[in-house]
């Protein structure tokens, strides 16, 4: 049965489950759709009344959910239809942030969403409910087109998270973590890291002179 027909048989497109999510929400993040077929019933959603700023037990909307693994289409769409960039979860935390905790696509990916979310309003610097801006966490992560895009987005180099460490600093500290692990784990990836911190600090220094 469609969505359509659910709801022509009275079925409410805000309802909640469980967990406080609603259809919205699960289209979101849910895998067993093609792009398109999330686009579509996503849409169709709004076109029924969905809350595309609708919020779960922790707070969060299904930006969010989208962020984690993001698809540009699918996060365009939803922020076309309203959905707040800038909408803090439980923790703190914005769709910006989720988009650069997700390991599971590559930066090349994740940046077109982040500078998307920038270009219409998302927030740099704000901080989650441990301090912790972006920046941040694209510094601890070593992802450094990321930490790019947030820079050229005013995105504060000398901010401290609540253990009073700005970004590079965690930069510095996954370094170091990579260099004392056994020379058996040693792997391209993890060469890659370090080499990135390097080039990291030489962002960092870049930015300070500009």
């Amino acid at each position: 049965m469609s969505v359509r027909m659910l709801v022509d048989h009275g079925a409410d497109v805000n309802a909640n489950d469980k967990r406080g999510q609603t259809p919205f929400h699960r289209v979101s993040q849910s895998e067993s759709y093609s792009d398109k077929g999330r686009l579509e019933v996503a849409q169709l959603l709004v076109e029924l009344g969905a809350d595309v700023n609708e919020r779960d037990e922790d707070d969060e909307t299904p930006l969010h959910m989208a962020s984690y693994c993001p698809e540009l289409r699918f996060v365009r769409m939803l922020v076309e239809y309203g959905a707040e960039v800038n909408a803090k979860d439980k923790r703190g935390r914005t769709p910006l942030y989720r988009v650069l905790g997700d390991r599971y696509n590559s930066d090349e990916d994740r940046s077109g969403v982040a500078q998307l979310l920038l270009e219409h309003g998302a927030d740099a610097n704000t901080p989650d409910n441990y301090l912790e801006t972006p920046l941040h966490l694209a510094s601890r992560l070593v992802s450094l087109d990321l930490a790019w895009i947030l820079l050229e987005n005013g995105a504060d180099l000398n901010v401290e998270d609540i253990k009073g460490k700005i970004p590079f600093r965690l930069a510095r500290e996954r370094m170091r973590e990579e260099m004392e692990r056994p020379p058996f784990e040693y792997s391209i990836r993890r060469a890659q890291r370090i080499q990135g911190v390097a080039l990291m600090g030489l962002l960092y220094t870049d930015a300070i002179r500009s």
